[in-house]
């Protein structure tokens, strides 16, 4: 969706937004988050009102910089109640890094989790950036990893993945061939034995080595090659 705010000091700027369930895989559940695409430009009192008009728990606005920097420190993103401010927050982050992940920036997406203090969100950005190659950054948030004292931290692909077509892991090969059999992440996590939450990492790492948005664009492109 677009907005478009006016005020007495900027002209009229068009703003693209999405509003996602974060932590469910129906629609209309879950924590509902707006997401600002792009939100330069805005004054704090803006994306308030902005945060006010969406009327949701959390609106996020993210703000692009210039690639070195974003490498190095991250992706940064403001987060606003109807209320407030927010310094952290989990769902909102995560949130907006899948609309990042979705719409064409899973790099950026990482690097926003990986400013997470949360063992999760650093490992769902470890797992993205494996599958991008960025062995630089994956160096960097497996420190991060250690620094909380999590175990069992990924290491890179070996070489019999990098063979493998799109540079899969032989289990990402295997939600695979379930998301082309259509089966929800609830059903493949009963299938592999495995929590749900993993499997949304494996998913997600999934699309960005396919380089789609969505689960159907990932059946696509496996059933074609």
């Amino acid at each position: 969706m677009q907005i478009k705010i006016r005020d007495r000091e900027t002209a009229m700027k068009k703003l693209a937004m999405v509003q996602l369930d974060v932590f469910t895989e129906r629609a209309l559940t879950g924590n509902a988050l707006a997401v600002c695409l792009d939100g330069r430009g805005l004054s704090t009192e803006q994306m308030q009102a902005l945060a006010r008009e969406t009327n949701l728990s959390e609106t996020t606005f993210i703000l692009p910089g210039e690639a070195a920097a974003e490498k190095e420190r991250g992706v940064r993103v403001r987060i606003f109640t109807v209320q407030e401010e927010l310094p952290f927050a989990g769902h909102p982050t995560l949130g907006s890094a899948h609309a990042w992940t979705h719409l064409g920036s899973p790099y950026e997406a990482a690097m926003a989790l990986a400013d997470m203090p949360d063992e999760e969100a650093l490992r769902e950005a470890l797992s993205i950036v494996i599958g991008l190659g960025a062995r630089a950054a994956a160096q960097v948030i497996r420190h991060r990893l250690r620094m909380l004292g999590a175990r069992s931290i990924p290491a890179g692909p070996q070489a019999a993945t990098r063979k493998r077509p799109f540079g899969l892991t032989r289990r990402e090969h295997e939600v695979l061939d379930l998301i082309c059999a259509e089966q929800t992440n609830a059903e493949i996590a009963a299938k592999l034995f495995l929590s749900v939450k993993t499997v949304d990492h494996h998913v997600s790492a999934i699309l960005g080595k396919l380089g789609v948005p969505t689960r159907a664009a990932a059946r696509r492109v496996a059933q074609s090659a």
